[in-house]
């Protein structure tokens, strides 16, 4: 069925399979139907978060992603998405900022819990309002509901602004100074692990082994993109803290996985257009610091959303092929992308008896594939007109049809006239007279030979 629905393959809570759906949702943050990917991803999110002191961001990661992906199926959305972890990585990234910008209270994990659980259903809204436009939501579901609790956290006090900036107008800021190499390698693999809001280049290298893994394309284009971004920066002289800090390097990172390997073919077209929405996402994201820097919440992933919109939306043939869709990112719709080895999917089941092919194998459901050598001809065999001959039937002398081109005797035919005219007479009349001491019966016994000698 096409509309098959969460609850027909719902796995256990406590089950493996649940444990790799939810690895598959951290994975997907970065486009990766991957559970190895996302365990990566994990272990580095709880190394940064443990190296910088703030180990709660590890565990909101971990309850962000299982909470929303339980919605999923308290929803009933679609078996596939979940499958592939679509409705965990919006709230894995809620889970990784609320404890980063508020204080650790029951209220704070409450709204977590809750801004979680919102991103689901706000994730599915969004796209049916994008289908016709043949883009998607990204990770818009969660810069949306997080800068909503951000807000009101201005004006609730059970959710302590502890480590939120202060509203302030746009002012000078200190730009770069002199830069060493090695701080530069420092300053790229932040931009990788600030994807997750974690402030920690050894986080950045275990985001591109989980990249590795699963994608050594989008594991390059991620270094590109966070190098690219920083070179970018230096070149426009940005706040030097923010370089520092990698905070102009993680949007382009998702930008250059989207653009270049997940939502276009990889090929030389869609590398320049990568290169070009990475420099755009930097200026989008300087531009949003402005913005935003009066309300005093953070851009979070909002310039990534906003340029690779930019370059989807005019739907860009670079294959040569047809009108592309990016509505979403799933094989079966970018047949460019290697299908995951996750065992079967949602939809799938067995062939019974019924529907089986014949000569079909009874678990695969395949048939077996025909041999290359064609079998020899039987040269006693008949042609084909001697045996066409054979089965057409032949007409005897009167007109009647015989099988198998036996002839019947003419004289034959006569004789079953004749027994045939007399049953109707004998019917039609009196009983036939018995027959007469002198006569014989046609039916009695056969005559006992002269020769043959009684039984003694």
């Amino acid at each position: 069925m096409a509309n098959t629905i969460a609850t027909t393959n719902r796995p256990d809570v406590f089950s493996f399979e649940f444990l790799k759906i939810l690895m598959r949702g951290t994975g997907q943050v970065m486009f990766q139907n991957s559970a190895r990917t996302g365990l990566l991803f994990m272990a580095g999110i709880f190394w940064g978060a443990y190296w910088e002191g703030q180990g709660l961001v590890a565990w909101g990661a971990l309850a962000g992603v299982a909470v929303s992906t339980l919605t999923g199926y308290w929803l009933r959305l679609p078996a596939s998405d979940g499958a592939q972890g679509l409705w965990g990585f919006n709230g894995a990234l809620v889970g990784c900022a609320f404890p980063t910008f508020m204080g650790n209270t029951v209220w704070m994990w409450l709204a977590l819990v809750l801004c979680s659980a919102l991103t689901t259903w706000v994730r599915t809204g969004f796209n049916n309002v994008m289908a016709p436009w043949k883009v998607n939501s990204l990770t818009f579901p969660f810069v949306f509901c997080t800068w909503m609790f951000l807000l009101a956290a201005r004006a609730l006090h059970g959710l302590p602004t502890t480590h939120m900036s202060d509203p302030a107008l746009p002012a000078a800021f200190s730009a770069a100074g002199n830069i060493g190499l090695g701080h530069l390698i420092v300053y790229w693999l932040k931009g990788i692990a600030q994807v997750f809001l974690i402030d920690n280049w050894v986080t950045g290298i275990l985001f591109l082994a989980g990249l590795w893994l699963s994608n050594r394309r989008a594991a390059l284009w991620a270094a590109v993109g966070s190098a690219l971004a920083l070179l970018t920066a230096l070149v426009f002289k940005a706040s030097g803290a923010d370089i520092a800090e990698g905070l102009y390097g993680f949007s382009a990172v998702l930008t250059a996985i989207a653009l270049a390997t997940v939502f276009y073919e990889p090929n030389v077209r869609s590398a320049v257009w990568a290169v070009l929405g990475i420099v755009v996402t930097l200026f989008i994201q300087a531009g949003m610091n402005t913005l935003l820097d009066p309300v005093g919440i953070a851009t979070l992933t909002g310039p990534f959303c906003v340029a690779t919109w930019l370059f989807l939306l005019p739907l860009i043939r670079f294959d040569d092929t047809e009108k592309p869709d990016h509505s979403n990112w799933n094989p079966e719709n970018k047949r460019h992308l290697a299908q995951p080895q996750s065992g079967p999917k949602p939809n799938a089941a067995p062939r019974s008896a019924a529907n089986r092919k014949p000569g079909a194998d009874p678990k695969t459901g395949a048939r077996p594939v025909a041999s290359e050598h064609k079998p020899k001809p039987d040269r006693n065999r008949r042609p084909d007109k001697q045996r066409d001959a054979r089965r057409t039937p032949k007409q005897s002398v009167n007109g009647q049809n015989t099988e198998s081109g036996t002839r019947r005797h003419p004289q034959s035919d006569v004789r079953s006239d004749a027994r045939h005219a007399a049953g109707k007479e004998t019917t039609a009349g009196s009983a036939p007279k018995p027959p007469t001491d002198g006569q014989s019966d046609v039916k009695s016994a056969p005559k006992r030979s002269e020769t043959a000698k009684p039984n003694k």
